[in-house]
């Protein structure tokens, strides 16, 4: 009889062989003591980013055991950071034009995505 045997090394993300298309800003976090997906694997995606954020190497962490607190810092960070760069020269905006700005972003973002069918996912 015959039985299914599976590589350990099968990446089944394949994050590295898509990132370089991504055009938005990606921030990385990965713990240094990462047993499950090495820390090279954070590194080399970060490297391949066209638009990285500052990643955030997490000392002496592993795959699942980084604190909330460390998460939800480096997350707010990075939402703060995308706020400022949308404001940009538009602060004097109406709400309603943003509305209108944010809306059109989004039409094309959408179209874009269709177009290129390109998925992400995260490990």
């Amino acid at each position: 009889p015959k039985t299914a045997t599976c590589c350990v090394c099968f990446d089944f993300f394949r994050n590295h062989s898509i990132v370089h298309k991504l055009r938005c800003k990606v921030g990385i976090m990965h713990g240094t003591e990462d047993e499950v997906v090495p820390i090279s694997n954070g590194e080399a995606l970060h490297k391949k980013l066209k638009h990285p954020h500052e990643p955030h190497w997490v000392e002496g962490h592993g795959h699942n055991d980084i604190p909330a607190e460390y998460i939800f810092e480096y997350a707010k960070n990075f939402v703060n950071m995308l706020r400022e760069e949308r404001r940009g020269p538009d602060t004097n905006l109406s709400k309603e034009e943003m509305r209108k700005k944010r809306l059109a972003a989004m039409q094309n973002y959408k179209q874009q995505q269709s177009e290129e069918n390109v998925i992400v996912d995260i490990e």
